[in-house]
């Protein structure tokens, strides 16, 4: 009986990577990867278009066709992007903790745990689920460097402050 709830459990663990990034977050991945090759192609061609047309409705050129594609759609484009990807390796990192701790009968849930967002996750897989190595990799950090934009973005609305200029290096 023993080696039954063993088998199950290394399935469900199996099942709980397999199923959230071959074919959950990769896939998702994937999916805005296109949408952001498509969306700036179709911007860049929009710009061409209008770089030697006068936009006869607006008087004042900030709100002209050329500078709404050149500059303010791009900037909602890449804005909502981020936080979207960033919210769906959120929810991944969240989905994980859950199916570990139902596989495992873990004591400790997610919401025990300190912190907000990815370090919270990061906090449970490392000291409930003892999974430590994918928190030392650059990928962790370059997460974790996101994560800082990611707040500017929700907190100053985009507005970056003399005082976060590193910011613009990430």
């Amino acid at each position: 009986m023993l080696e039954d709830e063993e088998m199950k459990k290394q399935i469900d663990d199996s099942f709980t990577y397999h199923f959230f990034f071959n074919h959950g977050l990769f896939d998702e991945l994937y999916n805005f990867r296109q949408l952001i090759e498509e969306t700036e192609k179709y911007l860049t061609e929009k710009v061409e278009a209008h770089a030697n047309l006068k936009d006869l409705t607006p008087t004042d050129e900030r709100f002209g066709i050329a500078e709404n594609f050149g500059s303010f759609f791009p900037f909602i484009l890449w804005k909502s992007l981020l936080l979207s990807l960033y919210f769906q390796m959120e929810s991944a990192l969240n989905q994980i903790c859950g199916n570990l701790k139902k596989s495992n009968n873990y004591e400790l849930e997610l919401k025990d745990m300190s912190g907000n967002g990815i370090f919270k996750s990061s906090l449970y897989l490392k000291k409930v689920c003892g999974i430590r190595i994918p928190f030392e990799t650059d990928n962790w950090n370059k997460l974790t460097e996101f994560n800082k934009v990611r707040n500017m973005l929700v907190h100053t609305d985009g507005i970056l402050k003399k005082s976060n200029l590193n910011l613009v290096n990430i």
